[in-house]
């Protein structure tokens, strides 16, 4: 029994980032937008439309992370106005720190103040960050 376990770690190694700060991310990683200001807004209604998810606005032109599934279309559409960056740290406390708005290029705030005071209690250091793919990709 012990020993089909350790098979198991050497075969897929360390599962969890000890450190990740410390990340160098791949160049096609997709994480926090940014929507440059000045985009007209039949251009804005034409990305609204593109998105299959319904995550882009248009009064004022912004993107819901709580929606978006980072599929890139936005960005081919209009890459002069959207830019996806490195910026993997998008969790929120609070819905509306997860509309990215046009003109704001600043990272996804989380307000510690807004979790319940028993769940870093009960979870601790057990919370671990893990990659799901959602339906394939490039």
């Amino acid at each position: 029994m012990i020993t089909s376990k350790i098979s198991v770690l050497i075969h897929h190694g360390q599962q969890a980032i000890p450190d990740l700060d410390a990340v160098t991310l791949p160049e096609i990683f997709r994480g926090r937008p940014v929507i440059r200001g000045g985009i007209r807004a039949d251009d804005a209604r034409k990305l609204e439309k593109l998105c299959p998810t319904g995550a882009i606005g248009t009064e004022p032109l912004c993107i819901d992370l709580g929606k978006c599934v980072f599929c890139g279309e936005c960005q081919l559409a209009c890459p002069d106005f959207i830019r996806f960056t490195n910026d993997h740290k998008l969790a929120s406390a609070s819905r509306e720190a997860l509309i990215i708005k046009e003109g704001v290029d600043k990272p996804v705030e989380f307000c510690e103040e807004l979790v319940r005071p028993e769940i870093p209690k009960l979870f601790k250091n057990a919370l671990k960050l893990r990659q799901v793919s959602a339906g394939g990709g490039r």
